[in-house]
């Protein structure tokens, strides 16, 4: 039986995307050797050049973004989804939540990227039911939001903090208002019948652990680190 495999990068591995500042051969030569470090080709993984759309990608072998590795040819969506084994679906963070969908029965997998926007349209509730229209069956899919900033970390500003539920906001503290993205992706999966087992969520806070890039923490630099599923 195929496993489906699920790993991480962190800041040891330096930063991996290219549609940020960075020089485009040491992020590339950063991407191999995060590859052979998971005994994987460069051309396993698809990266996205990520946009904060709405935008879905089914990936199979034959199509030629699985050989992209040049920012001028970045795919353009924040969703990727496959049933091919070996190939490495990847999302890149630095703060955003990077959620992971599978349905290890059925053999899909699927990324998205996601920020404040991406979760006020209810854009996970659309990826689940695509990922029913398509292949999973809704009582084996499993959810990870993997690490992203924590709602202690989370400032808001009033116009972000008056779209979201009362549930993941904190009251006002010291004049600010802080906002649980990981917890709202929660209730809208709970909401399409997922069951709360399935739903995993790893309260890692990516502003406070330097183990982890953050957008906020590090505004300079902006680099990224990747999240990655792959059917073996």
């Amino acid at each position: 039986m195929n496993n489906i495999i699920k790993t991480f990068s962190d800041i040891s591995d330096w930063n991996l995307a290219l549609h940020i500042w960075d020089n485009e051969k040491i992020v590339i030569n950063n991407r191999k050797n995060l590859a052979s470090k998971l005994n994987k080709d460069l051309e396993d993984f698809i990266y996205m050049n990520q946009i904060h759309s709405a935008d879905i990608v089914v990936v199979w072998k034959n199509e030629k973004w699985l050989w992209i590795i040049s920012v001028n040819d970045a795919i353009k969506w924040d969703w990727l989804v496959t049933k091919e084994k070996w190939i490495v679906l990847s999302v890149l963070v630095a703060d955003c939540l990077p959620i992971l969908f599978y349905d290890d029965i059925n053999k899909v997998i699927w990324v998205a990227h996601a920020w404040w926007k991406w979760t006020n349209k209810d854009i996970l509730k659309n990826i689940i039911n695509k990922m029913l229209e398509l292949w999973a069956n809704i009582n084996n899919l499993k959810i990870i939001i993997w690490p992203s900033i924590n709602q202690c970390s989370y400032e808001i500003w009033e116009e972000v903090w008056e779209k979201f539920r009362n549930e993941v906001k904190t009251d006002l503290v010291n004049k600010k208002q802080y906002l649980d993205l990981k917890k709202e992706n929660k209730l809208q999966a709970l909401e399409l019948w997922i069951k709360e087992d399935n739903i995993e969520i790893i309260n890692i806070d990516t502003f406070s652990d330097k183990n982890y890039f953050s957008a906020r923490r590090d505004w300079f630099k902006r680099w990224r680190f990747g999240w990655f599923i792959y059917i073996k």
